[in-house]
């Protein structure tokens, strides 16, 4: 599901395929890898500085690496945490911040310094959360994020936010799903963009008894909350990867399932017609397919990858 990364507003990016790092150039075709040193697991963070962290498992050892993404040479970097969802510190540049769990469910805001690996403990949540879902969301200096957790015995979905400039911690939102039991593995949410207008979109199963996804959205600035179009199976289901918002504020997600051979799809999502769109079904042309998240070019191409197993195994962007 990992989707591939920009390096900084170029139209080079950063993905991995099983134990390779690779750096496509989406306008040349230009192709480059290197062994990774271990199996790649997670997302990628770039510093904007030149270099592209991520995460590998080598022989039951889990370490953080940094990559020059000039030479595409790697070391241990000066931390050891993972990047699931982290972003850059919008109030300086040089740190990147994550929701790292600490025991249990408990959770800490973490910044970490890119160039010295020096963290700070931002905020402690108590809430247990189950897993945070898609990339946290900065509008100005306030950060959003998407998680799934356990209320009354259901899965709920929960939206939370904190204000790096007044250090306000805030729960924005619970909704839970009467249907959903609490158990691990459910793949239940995927989000997280935000419109120009400070709107947030994902999508998820929201209605009891409805395995269907649903696009949902949330006001940040009068926290409505509204479940919007279905996405229903012959536009596409079980869907893969982060969401990606254009420039026209159109919403598109990738599946695994449904579309016009039942194999997957990209979809695409009008908010200003609350319109649901196919726009491309991946083809019966391989026994197995697995999909990533979506991606989106500087010349406003869609771009993922996909790998199809026959004789040999094959990965496509």
């Amino acid at each position: 599901g990992t989707s591939m990364t920009q390096i900084g507003n170029s139209n080079e990016f950063i993905g991995c395929t099983g134990d390779e790092i690779f750096k496509y150039n989406i306008e040349s075709g230009d192709y480059h890898s290197v062994s990774s040193f271990g199996t790649l697991f997670g997302d990628f963070i770039d510093d904007n500085q030149g270099h592209c962290y991520y995460r590998a498992n080598n022989n039951g050892d889990t370490y953080s690496y940094k990559l020059d993404v000039f030479t595409m040479k790697y070391e241990r970097a000066n931390f050891n945490l993972s990047f699931d969802n982290a972003i850059i510190n919008p109030t300086d540049e040089n740190e990147f911040l994550v929701w790292k769990k600490i025991y249990g469910s408990k959770e800490q805001l973490t910044a970490v310094n890119f160039n010295t690996g020096e963290s700070r403990m931002i905020y402690e949540q108590e809430i247990p959360i189950h897993s945070r879902i898609g990339r946290i969301i900065a509008e100005n200096n306030k950060i959003y994020s998407l998680a799934s957790l356990e209320f009354n015995g259901k899965m709920s979905l929960f939206i939370d936010s904190y204000d790096l400039d007044t250090d306000t911690y805030k729960e924005e939102i619970f909704y839970t799903n009467d249907s959903l039991e609490y158990h691990y593995e459910l793949n239940w949410l995927k989000g997280f963009v935000m419109d120009t207008d400070g709107k947030l979109y994902g999508a998820g199963t929201l209605i009891p008894n409805d395995d269907q996804f649903y696009m949902f959205s949330f006001a940040t600035s009068n926290s409505n909350f509204e479940i919007l179009a279905p996405i229903t199976d012959d536009i596409g289901n079980n869907l893969v990867g982060n969401l990606v918002i254009d420039e026209e504020q159109n919403i598109f997600g990738n599946c695994d399932e449904g579309g016009a051979h039942d194999l997957g799809s990209v979809f695409s999502y009008n908010p200003l017609n609350d319109q649901i769109d196919l726009v491309y079904s991946h083809l019966p042309n391989s026994d197995f397919e697995t999909k990533s998240g979506l991606a989106l070019a500087p010349n406003g191409d869609i771009i993922g990858m996909s790998s199809s197993l026959d004789t040999n195994i094959h990965r496509h962007i």
